[in-house]
Parts: C-alpha cells; sequence; structure tokens
C-alpha cells in the first residue's frame, strides 16, 4: 500500500496536485489484465479450466468472480486475488480524495501530516476490522 498511497500523499499535504486517476487506473489494468487475460485463455483453450457460458467468461475475464456466488474456486484458482487488488486500485484514488479534502482544511501542515498518517491507519484498521469480520462471523459458521 505505500508504494502506491506514497504518490497520493503531496495533494494531501497540499504541495502538490492529484495525480492523473485515469492514468493511474489505466497502468494499473495494463499492468494485470494482459497477463491474466493470456493466462486463462491459454488454460481454457487447452481445457485445463472450464467457463461454460458467456456470463461465466465475463465473470472470469471480468475479475469479478469475488462478487459471484459460487465463482471463487472457478477459472484461475488464484485470481480471486487480483480481485482484491484491482477493488483496492479502484478505492484508493477515491479515498485519497476525501483526505485531500480534509487536509484542505487544516492550516497548519502538522494537521494535514496527521490526515495523511490518519488516513493510511484507518484504511488499515478498516482492512484488519474486515478480515477479523470474516473469520468470525463467517467462518464460524463451517
Amino acid at each position: 500500500m505505500a508504494l502506491l498511497f506514497r504518490p497520493f500523499v503531496g495533494p494531501i499535504l497540499g504541495d502538490r496536485s492529484m495525480p492523473a486517476v485515469g492514468q493511474f487506473w489505466i497502468r494499473r489494468l495494463l499492468r494485470i489484465l494482459p497477463a491474466y487475460w493470456t493466462v486463462l485463455a491459454v488454460l481454457w483453450l487447452f481445457d485445463r479450466i472450464t467457463i461454460p457460458s458467456a456470463g461465466d467468461a465475463f465473470t472470469y475475464f471480468g475479475l469479478v468472480q469475488n462478487y459471484r456466488t459460487g465463482y471463487v474456486d472457478g477459472g484461475l484458482d488464484v485470481a480471486w486475488t487480483l480481485v482484491i487488488e484491482m477493488s483496492f486500485y479502484l478505492v484508493l484514488p477515491l479515498f485519497v480524495a476525501v483526505l485531500v479534502l480534509l487536509a484542505r482544511r487544516a492550516k497548519q501542515m502538522r494537521t494535514r501530516y496527521l490526515v495523511a498518517l490518519g488516513g493510511a491507519c484507518a484504511w488499515f484498521a478498516a482492512g484488519m476490522g474486515l478480515r477479523i469480520w470474516d473469520i468470525w462471523f463467517r467462518h464460524s459458521a463451517l
């Protein structure tokens, strides 16, 4: 997270403008999708995985299997991690935009630093809280 968050710290502190979000998302897509699509297509063509319908193809090639019941274990098994990664890339600039709005209200640089640090800590705490909730409530029924 730190490497991806770093370019967005400048706007929070007020010494830079917000990076181009569209370019950020395009770079992230180009980093992941070509290799993922290639591996998924090759495995499908060589009958190593099954994609029975166009809807299933959209689910796997669109990296949305985590959001559909019964699809996490289909397609490329480890792709669930890519779904989470892509979700992070989608939300990060929006989260930073909220931090920028909060920091712009601050008059002192120290307060802006606290907003940046507090935002990173809040992101971490939210992630840990969701993970704990997932383990405690969803997996306790197993």
